[in-house]
């Protein structure tokens, strides 16, 4: 057996327990003196992945804490002996594909419930045989994304996905940092796009496919939300999006396919990652309005869907013991926010990581790397900063790195590669192309390599596929 690990939610993903749950809880709530609560098993669904305070809070508002806790303590406790008793309702061919499964994974479940409620269904119906681990929040007292990196950590998973029902699944796999898979049959929904399976038994193809090296095909493409949308300076943008499941795997240097609302332009727009909130589940974008896709992205609003692929690309590699150029050139600094953020994030002091960035006139995002590097500037009008361009910038303050990483037009990056060679620094460079498919299919954004590709057989590279970040050696600018 592989050391890969599929972890489940528990109702609404391999059971529902509901009915038997409602009865439980009434009991209890027609012996409390003046309570006349009646829960029918839809109640039950609308609450089910909700920590006990909260659904207690939810169900009975107005019922003062220290009367409602004690209240849903005896419930849930009448809950565990009813389900121990009864069991609940498992999906069709839950055991055949279990048994499936557990040829090739270690399964586990982990849910928000109380202590004694996983134990109740592997009681019931026998199902400890399948299952390698368990763990509830009634256990640990931790959130369900905590206990689910706690699981992955101790079980030493090389990968992992999870399988729930509910967005609060959705954004608790996103937080720990694992795939998410959506049992759309269940109670709940989760943003469209998402990798769904119509039922348990459609899980060992979707499993497969993840596990075993196909996971290009499931690339995610989601309907996301607009968190804001502020104007930066004439004709530059910046909007957060929030998008659990691709933020939880976005690094500095990706980007992401952002498509419009109208029908007639099909084609996304390629947009690199400006800063990625991996808890908050947030991406941001930096973008010029510069034709009729960008200009429909400036008209969104908070609350607005909007309809993303991602993430894309290769992204930056990093390097923690080396002093580092971070240039950007006009719409080239954005995707460099982030990865002066990695770099101070794994330590380097903020003087070794150096912000050149290349203006024509107006300054955008300067004062948003301020607090993780020395911001360096550049306009060719001399209003701030060096008068002239990156490289005339480093010359003035007499600075150097041993590593360079560069995004901006192709002639300031064809300048940095021979100024990197020249120096003997090692230089990485992420290379803006007009993109159709963003995945690498129509060779639509090819540039020339030094060597020839693997999959053109040419002296060709996929500047979404294979970039957009490259090591400067590698291609011809």
């Amino acid at each position: 057996m592989s050391n890969y690990g599929i972890l489940f939610d528990l109702d609404g993903t391999l059971w529902d327990s509901a009915e038997h749950v409602a009865t439980a809880w009434n009991e209890v709530f027609a012996q409390h003196p003046g309570l006349s609560l009646t829960l029918t098993a839809d109640d039950i669904h609308g609450v089910m992945g909700m920590l006990l305070p909260d659904i207690a809070k939810k169900l009975l508002p107005d019922m003062p804490e220290e009367e409602r806790t004690p209240l849903f303590q005896r419930a849930m406790d009448n809950e565990i002996a009813t389900l121990e008793r009864l069991g609940g309702e498992l999906y069709p061919n839950l055991v055949e594909t279990l048994t499936e499964l557990r040829k090739k994974y270690k399964l586990y479940i982990v849910s928000n419930c109380q202590c004694g409620y996983i134990e109740s269904f592997l009681n019931h119906h026998n199902m400890w045989q399948y299952f390698d681990g368990k763990l509830a929040a009634g256990d640990t007292g931790l959130p369900k994304w905590d206990n689910i990196k706690k699981v992955v950590e101790d079980e030493k998973l090389t990968r992992s996905i999870y399988v729930g029902d509910i967005y609060a699944d959705y954004m608790a796999a996103s937080r720990a940092g694992i795939r998410f898979i959506h049992a759309s049959y269940g109670f709940g929904t989760v943003p469209k796009g998402t990798i769904s399976i119509p039922s348990i038994d459609a899980l060992p193809q979707a499993a497969d496919a993840f596990f075993f090296g196909q996971e290009d095909k499931m690339k995610q493409k989601i309907t996301a939300k607009v968190v804001s949308q502020e104007k930066l300076c004439d004709g530059i943008y910046s909007m957060v999006i929030e998008a659990y499941g691709i933020a939880a795997f976005a690094k500095a240097g990706q980007f992401i396919s952002v498509y419009t609302n109208d029908g007639a332009h099909l084609l996304p727009r390629p947009i690199s990652l400006c800063e990625v909130d991996k808890f908050a589940g947030t991406l941001r974008i930096v973008y010029r309005v510069a034709g009729f896709g960008t200009d429909a992205f400036s008209k969104y609003q908070a609350g607005d869907p909007i309809e993303i692929l991602g993430p894309l690309g290769n992204g930056f590699p990093t390097r923690s013991d080396a002093k580092a150029f971070l240039i950007g050139g006009g719409i080239g600094i954005p995707p460099m926010l982030e990865m002066a953020k990695k770099l101070s994030a794994q330590g380097i002091a903020k003087e070794n990581i150096m912000a050149v960035l290349g203006y024509r006139d107006v300054l955008f995002l300067n004062e948003d790397f301020a607090p993780y590097a020395t911001v360096v500037i550049a306009t060719e009008d001399g209003s701030a900063g060096t008068k002239g361009n990156v490289l005339n910038a480093i010359e003035a303050n007499d600075l150097t790195a041993d590593v360079i990483y560069a995004c901006g037009p192709t002639p300031m990056l064809r300048a940095i590669k021979a100024f990197a060679e020249k120096n003997n620094i090692t230089c990485y460079v992420s290379m803006e192309e007009k993109m159709a498919c963003g995945v690498g299919a129509c060779l639509g954004c090819v540039c020339q390599s030094v060597e020839v590709d693997d999959h053109s057989q040419v002296h060709n590279k996929r500047i979404c596929k294979d970039g957009p970040v490259f090591d400067a050696t590698e291609v011809v600018l």
